[in-house]
């Protein structure tokens, strides 16, 4: 197991925190199984808009990681507008069978990951995206 990569805050050390959304739950399960390996949090949903409630509150997020195409009034392009606009400092990852980097003109996200996908090699992806980034050891 990879040790566990926190983030340092004033005099309080806690683990990362990954916010996934992804409506399909066998790849939401997949990814969240990799990703608590690191030793991180991860909060689960399935729909940007729920993503975003979760971001409306006093919850620390470091990471999200959500699909493109999803259920609800938002997708995870509108789901990454809200994270820059409201949360800058945090990281965002874009995951899709379908969309392409190129089909937004602005820059919403730090990763773009083609599915299918292998969930070890986009766990060790995401290590390194914010292990220079955090403060973390």
């Amino acid at each position: 197991m990879a040790a566990a990569i926190e983030v340092q805050a004033g005099n309080l050390k806690r683990p990362l925190v990954v916010l996934i959304a992804e409506d399909e739950i066998l790849i939401r399960w997949a990814l969240a199984d990799e990703l608590r390996g690191f030793g991180w949090d991860i909060i689960e949903v399935a729909t940007a808009d729920d993503a975003i409630e979760v971001l409306q509150t006093a919850i620390e997020v470091d990471l999200v990681v959500a699909d493109v195409n999803m259920p609800g009034r938002a997708n995870g392009f509108d789901l990454a507008a809200f994270v820059i606009r409201e949360r800058p400092w945090v990281k965002v990852v874009i995951m899709s069978g379908h969309a392409r980097p190129q089909d937004r003109s602005e820059r919403l996200f730090d990763i773009f990951v083609a599915k299918p996908f292998d969930e070890r090699e986009l766990g060790e992806q995401l290590r390194s995206l914010l292990v220079g980034n955090t403060g973390a050891d």
